[in-house]
Formats: structure tokens, C-alpha cells, sequence
């Protein structure tokens, strides 16, 4: 077999061109709250730049794990030439049936904002310093799972039964909507009668997002998307508020000159949205009368309000609704050829100004 070993030489010198002999390097075992070896059924590293996430799977040992912290080594297993202006990176472990641990986020060496030092902390205090050029080693506990569950709750502290909640294990939404873009499924739940659900334990932060019958809430203290809440969980019972957007009912009356103006559709762009495509879609129609009645209308979930009347195009801020009927006229006929006109606000037309009517798509949202 004096191929193989040929091979083997081969492959141990071009290891020691790519990483020279300082090279920084993380040994990581792991035990159970006893002490006793823990095997490790997966270990990756999740990888964050601006628009873009990775996942790359680590080799593991029987029961450690070795990282080279050198930025050969990563640039290698990032495409798309990510690595200098990445966000950070994060270290996931599973071992089944004991509790997964996600670190905190840490600075990759050699990426922009390195500083000397590779700092790796874990849930619960636990953390590491690897300094650059240096071998560093950590024993990591892996906990037994527990009960977890959350509440869900409107403002005044009653329990909402019946209404669904996705949850991830979540790592990223670095992008330009705040998209859930870095995140690992952990089913969807439905509340119980008391407003409770059980879910997957672990010490990683969970994405918390609103499904069934909670279109029209938002969660209270979320910090970007209204309809998703990124938490660590921190205890094994945690009550989550959520708010209903307020109803404030809708009347109009649209006319065309001197007439009223039939059959002219309302439409709405939602105000959680970031993309024009699937955000916006008819809320309405005008009836003989030229009018619209909306009971049900929330003027929180909406970011504009808009009608279009052959190449005359109405707009407003629901937030800027006047009290009482809201009066729009179109002109008769319509005096503009090309184009759109742009009308902000209630009221007569304004033709200074030119506004691209956006593509409409159906959406279930406009159908709830």
C-alpha cells in the first residue's frame, strides 16, 4: 500500500503550507453535567454576511471537536468571496438527546474588526479566549432537556387559545427585509386552552413567529419585524404579549367629475412589508354610489391606502386618515394621457408630481 501512504504524506504536507505551525487552534470537549464523554451528533459553524448565511459542517472526534481559527481555512469553505466583510460567525452543537447549544456570535481571525483575540462565549457564562497564534482548549457541558413553554398573551394578561406559533432556532436576519434567512425549523404549535405551548428545549435564541389566527397582531416588544420576536428563552415558563391592531372603520366617496364613481378598487400596501411584490392588494371596491364602507379596516397593518382611476392614481397614510368620510375626486374626463397622476391625500387632484402604479399579486393576507 505504498500508494496510500504516498497519498497521506501528500496530503499532511499541503495541511502545513496552508496553516503554518502557529497556527490558532480550539479544542473543544465535551461532557455531560456528570462529566461524563458526550458524543456529538453534529457541529456547525453558521456563517453571517450581509445578505447571505452559510452553514458548514465540522468533523467531530468521538466525543471533541478541533477548530482551526485560521482565515485560510474559512475562505476556503465560504463562497462567493464573503469572508472580509462578513458579520460574524456562530458555533452549533447537537447531542441527542441532550440539549443543542449555540454560541454566541465571535469574529472569525483575520476578518475585518479582528482585534488579536478570538473570544467564543456559550449560554450561561461559558466561554473561551483564543489568542491569535495560540492553542486553547475548553470541556463544554451539555445539559439534559427540560420543559420549556411559552404563553401567549394579549396586553391585559389573558391567555389567547387556539392560535398558532412557528418556532426556529434562529441566527440571522441580516438582510434588507429582515427576512428569517438563518434559522433551523422547530415545528409549528398551537396554543392550548390556557395560551400555552411547549417547545423544543435549548440553550440557543429562538424566532417566535405569529401564524394562525394572528394576522391582524403584532408581538409587543419585538425589535424589527412586528410579526416575529427573537428570544433566548431564559426561563422554563415565559409569557409573550401580543397586541391586536385596533379597528378604526373605513367610509369613502369617490367621484368621477360630477358623477359617482363605480368600480374603482381600494387597495392597500401593508406596512410590514418591504418588497413590492405580494404586499399589496385590493381591499375594496366602489358600488354604484361610489362608495366604500370598510368595518373591519386597521389602519396600523397598512402602510398606504391607494385608488387608481385610469391614469389617475390616489394615496394616503392611513395614520393621516381625516375624521369622518374621506372625499376623493377624480377628474372628468380623465385630462392625462401617459402616465399617472399622483394625488396625496383627500381631495382634488395634484399634477406635479408622477407615481408607477406597482404590479398587484394576490395575497391570503388580503383575504382574512
Amino acid at each position: 500500500m505504498t500508494w496510500r501512504r504516498t497519498l497521506s504524506a501528500l496530503a499532511w504536507t499541503l495541511v502545513s503550507f496552508a496553516y503554518p505551525l502557529w497556527a490558532t487552534t480550539l479544542e473543544l470537549n465535551f461532557v455531560d453535567t456528570e462529566g461524563r464523554p458526550v458524543q456529538v451528533a453534529k457541529a456547525e459553524l453558521l456563517l453571517v454576511a450581509w445578505g447571505q448565511t452559510e452553514r458548514i459542517e465540522l468533523e467531530t472526534l468521538t466525543n471533541s471537536l478541533s477548530l482551526v481559527l485560521e482565515p485560510a481555512w474559512l475562505r476556503s469553505q465560504w463562497p462567493h468571496g464573503r469572508f472580509n466583510d462578513q458579520d460574524g460567525v456562530y458555533l452549533y452543537l447537537q447531542a441527542s438527546p441532550l440539549a443543542a447549544i449555540r454560541s454566541h456570535q465571535f469574529r472569525w481571525p483575520g476578518a475585518s474588526g479582528y482585534e488579536g483575540t478570538t473570544t467564543i462565549a456559550f449560554p450561561g457564562g461559558r466561554q473561551v479566549v483564543v489568542e491569535e497564534g495560540d492553542d486553547a482548549s475548553m470541556t463544554l457541558a451539555f445539559r439534559t432537556k427540560s420543559d420549556r413553554r411559552v404563553r401567549i398573551v394579549d396586553p391585559e394578561g389573558r391567555p389567547m387559545s387556539g392560535v398558532g406559533i412557528d418556532v426556529s432556532m434562529f441566527w440571522s436576519d441580516r438582510n434588507h427585509c429582515g427576512v428569517l434567512a438563518g434559522s433551523e425549523p422547530l415545528g409549528t404549535h398551537v396554543t392550548d386552552a390556557d395560551g400555552w405551548i411547549e417547545v423544543p428545549d435549548g440553550d440557543f435564541e429562538y424566532a417566535l413567529t405569529l401564524g394562525r389566527g394572528l394576522h391582524n397582531h403584532v408581538f409587543v416588544e419585538s425589535r424589527g419585524t412586528r410579526s416575529r420576536l427573537e428570544t433566548h428563552l431564559a426561563e422554563p415558563k415565559t409569557d409573550v404579549v401580543v397586541r391586536e391592531f385596533p379597528v378604526r372603520p373605513l367610509e369613502m366617496r369617490v367621484r368621477r367629475g360630477d358623477e359617482p364613481a363605480a368600480g374603482i378598487q381600494l387597495h392597500g400596501f401593508m406596512a410590514d412589508c418591504c418588497m413590492s411584490a405580494g404586499c399589496s392588494g385590493p381591499l375594496a371596491t366602489t358600488d354604484e354610489a361610489g362608495h366604500i364602507r370598510l368595518d373591519d379596516f386597521r389602519p396600523e397593518k397598512w402602510r398606504w391606502i391607494f385608488l387608481v382611476d385610469d391614469d389617475e392614481f390616489w394615496r394616503m397614510a392611513p395614520a393621516s386618515l381625516p375624521a369622518g368620510i374621506v372625499q376623493v375626486q377624480f377628474s372628468s374626463p380623465p385630462t392625462l394621457q401617459k402616465g399617472v397622476s399622483y394625488l396625496e391625500g383627500a381631495g382634488s387632484p395634484q399634477r406635479n408630481s408622477w407615481y408607477q402604479v406597482p404590479a398587484f399579486r394576490s395575497s391570503s393576507a388580503f383575504r382574512r
